[in-house]
């Protein structure tokens, strides 16, 4: 066992083989025959370049395990064995798989025709599936609170992202055990937004956003 620092001058290199340290110039490399462990009795175990701490891994003896960039503005990334990336974890907490920049908390991003696909998977043997759930959770909940929205979007030929369609769930009412719920299908039509079909409890509205019968039909 090595205890203490191991210094390597500027164009030093240090080879550890079958638990040997030699030294030669060039690199660092730790070769061994069985496991290569990094043990801090802190749980702290820092990566630097040129003496600046630039990543910092903590496990201490409760979970979690913490990997930490200890310099401002810095991602994480992870690339292929090519070099590739695939995924990246950006500064201001935003996650990218096929992206840089993620725009959003989670953003998926494909050049390839068909792609991303998001599949959410259940092999259970029972009749039940997954579920793509979406949870207004707040201290202040009130009628026409949204509960969650599924929007489509393409480019106009004006290169400008552009709302397609959207289909949105909304609170009719909040009162415990009088719950409501509107359920709406909107597209564009000449530039605006319109809403083309509302289920409201129980009724269905076509042209009509506030159904008061079962099938409900308005001229437009």
């Amino acid at each position: 066992d090595v205890i203490g620092t191991i210094t390597a001058g500027a164009n030093s290199y240090m080879s550890m083989q079958d638990n040997e340290v030699t030294t030669s110039s060039g690199h660092l490399k730790v070769h061994s025959a069985d496991d290569v462990n990094l043990d801090a009795n802190s749980g702290v175990t820092n990566i630097q370049y040129q003496g600046t701490e630039k990543l910092r891994i903590t496990a201490g003896a409760s979970s979690p395990v913490i990997f930490q960039p200890k310099a401002d503005n810095y991602d994480m990334a992870f690339n292929q064995y090519d070099g590739t990336e695939v995924m990246r974890i950006t500064d201001n907490a935003r996650v990218g798989i096929g992206t840089a920049t993620p725009d959003y908390m989670l953003h998926l991003k494909s050049s390839t025709s068909s792609k991303p696909v998001f599949m959410i998977q259940n092999t259970n043997a029972d009749a039940n599936s997954g579920e793509l759930q979406f949870y207004k959770s707040t201290t202040d909940e009130a009628t026409n609170d949204y509960a969650g929205k599924l929007s489509f979007y393409f480019d106009n030929d004006a290169a400008q992202k552009t709302l397609g369609a959207k289909i949105y769930s909304t609170a009719q009412s909040v009162t415990d055990g009088a719950e409501g719920g509107y359920l709406y299908f909107s597209t564009m039509k000449a530039g605006t937004e319109t809403v083309t079909m509302t289920m409201k409890s129980g009724n269905i509205g076509f042209g009509d956003t506030s159904p008061g019968y079962q099938y409900h039909f308005s001229d437009r």
